[in-house]
């Protein structure tokens, strides 16, 4: 199963994100960091993201509703 904070480490260089925190929250979120968790994130669910996912991602939270809304399985630690 895939773990979301290992996703948002790889992406961030950081080791445990919460699901209250934003991009504002997050150090290093930045616009290449977000093109960077798009792919990592388009590569361990084998999903392409649409345009709309990806400018709507701006949280933590926003991953985990796309997620869920894709029927995706992942696990958050």
């Amino acid at each position: 199963m895939v773990s979301l904070n290992d996703i948002f480490a790889k992406a961030f260089k950081c080791t445990e994100v919460k699901i209250e925190q934003s991009a504002e929250d997050i150090p290093g979120w930045d616009s290449v960091s977000h093109l960077q968790l798009i792919l990592i994130i388009e590569d361990s669910f084998n999903i392409a993201l649409s345009t709309d996912e990806i400018v709507n991602i701006k949280s933590v939270k926003d991953v985990v509703l796309m997620l869920e809304k894709r029927g995706l399985d992942f696990s958050f630690n």
